[in-house]
């Protein structure tokens, strides 16, 4: 018994939806194919995450880098600072929400220097301050505290008690 004698017309429907069904067939097909490559837009190259900022310890075995999003909710770009060694191997954040930036090692590899603003009271707070840390990792500890802030001239290498930029000279 068929399905579509029991109505009148019934029969061209059936046979409509039957060579229909090809049509429909074909069009699902075409929509699960990929889209076709397109130009890249500027909010494809906003949204992307970005790496850069890499520094090489002093024995080449460990390399702190950047990594930074978009948060177009929030309209900010937050920066993570990751620790990885030589091989790609275990990555790992370095730095915790505070952040920081112009990382430098010490000579001898032991210590990272990096400018952030300070959370501190006193006379430079909210103003970036040099600050420094264990390389293996830890608390960074402030070691300036300038009205006007650890200047952009900063570029890490010094080590606890030394000036940054080498690590020449004593504070």
């Amino acid at each position: 018994m068929s399905l579509f004698t029991n109505r009148p017309g019934s029969a061209h429907i059936g046979l409509l939806l039957i060579a229909a069904m090809p049509l429909s067939l074909a069009s699902a097909a075409r929509a699960q194919e990929p889209e076709s490559p397109r130009p890249m837009t500027v909010d494809d190259a906003l949204a992307m995450q970005r790496i850069g900022d890499p520094v090489l310890s002093p024995d080449g075995r460990t390399v702190l880098y950047t990594q930074t999003s978009s948060d177009w909710d929030e309209n900010k770009r937050h920066t993570k600072v990751y620790r990885v060694d030589d091989d790609g191997s275990q990555p790992w954040q370095f730095l915790g929400e505070a952040g920081g930036s112009q990382l430098g090692f010490s000579p001898d590899g032991r210590y990272v220097t990096l400018l952030r603003k300070s959370e501190k009271k006193g006379k430079g707070k909210g103003k970036q301050q040099i600050f420094w840390m264990r390389s293996s990792g830890g608390e960074a500890v402030a070691l300036t505290e300038h009205p006007s802030g650890g200047g952009p001239g900063h570029r890490g290498g010094g080590a606890p008690g030394r000036t940054g930029g080498g690590g020449e000279g004593r504070a």
